[in-house]
């Protein structure tokens, strides 16, 4: 789930910021996990095109279900 997007444009260049809260199974192990993470996102216009330049996912943690993040904020 991609929530809360903030994008400034100025000419043929933006930025963008996203925020992320995602639920998925680690393969190894079969963990099933959830993770908050932070996209920042810039952006530039080609022959009228806009298009993604350069993306940097920060990651907050990466929590079991069964746990929660007080308990276990990385999974393993």
């Amino acid at each position: 789930m991609v929530l809360n997007p903030v994008i400034e444009v100025d000419g043929d260049e933006a930025t963008g910021t996203w925020y992320l809260f995602q639920s998925c199974t680690y393969a190894e192990g079969n963990i099933v996990v959830r993770g908050p993470a932070r996209y920042a996102e810039e952006y530039e216009r080609v022959e009228g095109e806009g298009l993604c330049k350069h993306l940097t996912l920060t990651s907050h943690c990466w929590t079991p279900c069964d746990k929660g993040w007080v308990e276990t904020q990385f999974a393993s």
